[in-house]
């Protein structure tokens, strides 16, 4: 007969300070992490829809848990180590909330250990029961940042040898780059439909590139409002 493995502890802790940690005395019933992207969705003519994948949104959940106020006789416990009253948690969490520092949320014998804010926290009775506080957190992802003085390079003039004459360096176009356009616009990349409209000496950003084709840049204003198919030959470096 096999032996029954003992089961791996699960507690949810909150890291604060130097190396300073408690554990939340009743584990949450439930707690999702949301992971998504600041995508953005575009028309194209003669395209149809297209996504835009954004940059990474910072993490964030909310959960629900419980403070029982009468901890020496709580039977549903399910913390390691437990502070002595209630109040110490509820303290020590509007401690940190109020000191608009990062704190780490782990859950063990899990992969979660997240670097974050507490941007949020409620706590009251729920149903009449006074016996124990029903609280919410509220935790945020927390990205160091710091501002970077660059100071640009100064870039040496060349001077031009006699006798020769510089031939004007193309334009390098990728998509993303913003260029300056003075042409009609078409519908699609090989020719189609001349749309009723032109750009003169217009900023634009590529939205959309048709290599070897008739007219290969797909143009959009800056504030991605799409224009249409313009050729190589009509546009120059911002």
């Amino acid at each position: 007969m096999s032996k029954m493995s003992k089961s791996t502890h699960m507690g949810f802790y909150i890291t604060y300070g130097k190396n300073k940690t408690f554990e939340l005395p009743v584990n949450p019933a439930e707690v999702s992490i949301k992971y998504e992207t600041d995508d953005k969705q575009t028309n194209i003519i003669s395209y149809g829809e297209i996504n835009q994948i954004g940059e990474y949104k910072l993490r964030k959940f909310d959960f629900d848990f419980v403070l029982p106020r009468h901890m020496k006789v709580t039977h549903y416990l399910t913390a390691n180590k437990l502070k002595s009253r209630a109040q110490d948690y509820l303290s020590l969490l509007i401690k940190l909330y109020k000191a608009k520092k990062p704190i780490r949320f782990v859950i063990s014998s899990t992969a979660v250990s997240i670097k974050m804010t507490i941007a949020g926290f409620t706590f009251g009775f729920k149903d009449g029961y006074a016996d124990e506080y029903a609280c919410t957190l509220s935790l945020r992802e927390y990205r160091s940042y710091a501002a970077k003085r660059v100071k640009p390079k100064k870039k040496k003039k060349k001077s031009a040898k006699k006798g020769k004459t510089r031939s004007k360096s193309a334009v390098k176009v990728s998509r993303g780059s913003i260029v300056v356009a003075t042409a009609s616009l078409y519908s699609t990349a090989v020719g189609g439909t001349k749309l009723n409209a032109t750009v003169k000496n217009r900023t634009v950003k590529v939205m959309l590139i048709s290599p070897n084709a008739k007219y290969p840049y797909y143009i959009q204003t800056l504030t991605n409002q799409p224009l249409g198919w313009i050729s190589k030959s009509n546009v120059r470096g911002s």
